[in-house]
């Protein structure tokens, strides 16, 4: 699977979708570079651009003090969104998309950009075209390639020319989850994960260790590994 600079640089015509204010134009969401301050909070504060998924250094913004706090330059802020956090694989054909898997994620309220799992709710299915994504396919005519995108309650947060959770999801079925394992970005916590312990608990399938290269959250956590697991953990099952 290619990476998001290698997407950025053969992809020249469409990279511009990693530029995530172009996406808040195509869906008429407004926006605010830092440092001008937002007109409403609550905001979602973060970098313009990310070559690196996984909510790379998201803030959440409640008032003036805390905006004047973590703004800085090259981030811009967002009003806050509520709802279901999805995650969207497709495959796409001279801008018209096919085969979508999609993922939903269970954030964490503690710790903003890490989330406690994501769910296979479809794999290589019909494409469900909605507004804002039919908003963004107008844009990609002549595109073939990958596409993944995250959304909250439909409204596009974030793309990229490449493929997202999907790629693990070839060789399992339904039920199927992805669990992150979460830590400090300043602690090399990789050598002190039990892969054989994991592996051993029931429903797992595979557990993969993370590049310690990985972005992290405004939190400064970073993502060590992942599990995957047909059966959720009782610690994570509401």
């Amino acid at each position: 699977m290619i990476s998001d600079i290698e997407a950025w640089k053969i992809n020249c015509k469409y990279n511009w979708i990693y530029m995530k204010p172009n996406l808040c134009e195509i869906q008429d969401i407004k926006w605010w570079p830092c440092p001008v301050e937002p007109d409403v909070y609550p905001v979602v504060l973060r970098p313009m651009i990310n070559l690196g998924g996984m909510g790379s250094e998201v803030f959440f913004i409640n008032n003036e003090s805390e905006f004047l706090e973590n703004s800085c330059y090259g981030y811009f802020s967002t009003p806050f969104i509520k709802g279901i956090h999805t995650s969207h694989d497709y495959d796409i054909s001279n801008g018209v998309p096919f085969n979508e898997t999609t993922f939903e994620g269970k954030s964490n309220s503690e710790f903003p950009g890490c989330f406690k799992y994501w769910k296979l709710i479809k794999k290589n299915a019909e494409v469900q075209l909605f507004s804002n994504l039919k908003k963004l396919l107008k844009k990609l005519k002549g595109y073939s390639g990958p596409l993944n995108i995250e959304c909250i309650n439909g409204v596009i947060i974030e793309a990229h020319l490449r493929r997202g959770d999907c790629g693990f999801t070839d060789n399992y079925e339904m039920p199927l989850y992805i669990v992150p394992i979460w830590g400090n970005l300043n602690i090399s916590e990789t050598d002190n994960i039990d892969i054989d312990r994991i592996k051993r608990e029931k429903g797992v399938l595979e557990v993969i260790v993370d590049s310690d290269l990985l972005t992290k959250t405004g939190n400064n956590m970073q993502r060590k590994a992942i599990v995957i697991t047909s059966i959720l953990p009782d610690d994570l099952n509401d």
